[in-house]
């Protein structure tokens, strides 16, 4: 006899159900009392920070950053002390207004790479790294109208790291390959959305290859970009979002075996999760609150409990909020924290070599970024 046709088995289920409701309250609220954070600004010695990433650069086994300055048009790198603390920039020149900043090992030389989409100058400013995180290479690549966005990644499978850029103006993504000698071209522009302004990517269908997933501000909607195997990509479906979306990532937010979407829509004080079925399709989107002009999301297990908890930076609200995933990819506010003016990126990651997962926020209007050290007892 099933659960279901028991009187005995509705008790049990409703049991059940709130022996799970209560576990996931007390989780929640045992985060809430034990999870801290610590905040120390940084000025970047640039105008107007847009883009923050992190990574071993100097190969110390500290993770350092790198901020992308839209109006001063260079990168600041700051070097992490071995604490969390970082030391004074130091700033390349790129690009009139970089937009974008994402991290990679371009020539295979085992150290990380930079490269910024530059909205002014209609490029890509690729900086090589020297091996002791100084970038005095610099080469610029032309990709098209308004480079917003920029991700990179092994997209035909040559082992080399390739790069897509959201170009705002033309309504397209541009497709760059590696040649395996660090230098690209624009291979293919794939047709999207409205301005698209941001991108991620991964493998989406399971399929081996790397897929495309661009958020469209104009049209309210996520482009999924179906990798062919070759690295060439065909629009597969336009996801609806809320109002101007901004900012993208793809993290398995339900902890099952494929990635999931999270989306940060600037105009509706909201960001939007949505699930991937498993083939090739995604669930109807569910919105949550946060702040005013949510411009930026990261995926982090901040509580320690293995699932990937959200930070979205509100823009006008000058806070970040700290969204708890239960371990089924639904979110609830853990609490909201201050940073700098106009916080606009996020980047996580161990900071500080404890253990936990830290994040730091480029704040686009203070010239700084906030660091922000868990100390999760």
């Amino acid at each position: 006899m099933s659960l279901c046709k028991s009187p005995y088995g509705f008790v049990l289920l409703i049991f059940l159900t709130f022996v799970l409701l209560v576990a996931s309250q007390l989780r929640e609220l045992n985060a809430a009392e034990t999870l801290t954070f610590t905040r120390v600004d940084y000025a970047v010695a640039g105008n107007g920070p847009k883009s923050i990433v992190v990574g071993d650069l100097n190969q110390d086994g500290n993770l350092d950053m790198a901020v992308a300055n839209r109006n001063s048009k260079n990168i600041s790198v700051l070097f992490n002390q071995g604490n969390g603390s970082f030391g004074v920039p130091v700033n390349y020149g790129v690009g009139t207004q970089p937009l974008d900043l994402a991290i990679a090992d371009f020539d295979k030389d085992l150290d990380l790479d930079l490269v910024t989409a530059n909205s002014g100058s209609r490029n890509i400013s690729v900086l090589l790294n020297s091996g002791n995180g100084s970038f005095e290479t610099v080469n610029y690549f032309n990709v098209g109208g308004g480079p917003y966005g920029v991700t990179t990644g092994d997209f035909n499978l040559d082992s080399h790291i390739d790069i897509a850029v959201a170009n705002n103006n033309s309504n397209s993504v541009a497709i760059l390959l590696n040649n395996g000698l660090s230098s690209f071209s624009v291979s293919q522009n794939v047709a999207v959305g409205t301005k698209p302004w941001a991108l991620a990517n991964r493998d989406l269908d399971s399929d081996g290859y790397t897929d495309l997933a661009v958020v469209n501000l104009g049209s309210n909607n996520v482009s999924i970009l179906k990798n062919s195997g070759n690295g060439s990509f065909n629009l597969l479906e336009n996801l609806a979002v809320n109002t101007s979306p901004y900012e993208i990532i793809i993290s398995n937010l339900d902890s099952d075996t494929d990635y999931d979407l999270a989306v940060a829509n600037s105009e509706s004080k909201n960001f939007s999760v949505l699930m991937n079925n498993g083939n090739s399709t995604f669930a109807p989107a569910i919105n949550y609150n946060v702040g005013n002009v949510p411009k930026a999301v990261e995926s982090a297990d901040l509580d320690g409990d293995g699932d990937q908890d959200l930070i979205v930076a509100n823009h006008f609200s000058n806070n970040v909020s700290l969204m708890l995933n239960n371990g089924q990819g639904m979110f609830s506010l853990l609490t909201n924290i201050t940073v700098g003016n106009r916080p606009v990126s996020i980047a996580a990651g161990d900071l500080d070599n404890d253990g936990d997962l830290d994040f730091t926020v480029a704040n686009n209007t203070s010239n700084t970024v906030s660091v922000l050290l868990n100390h999760r007892i």
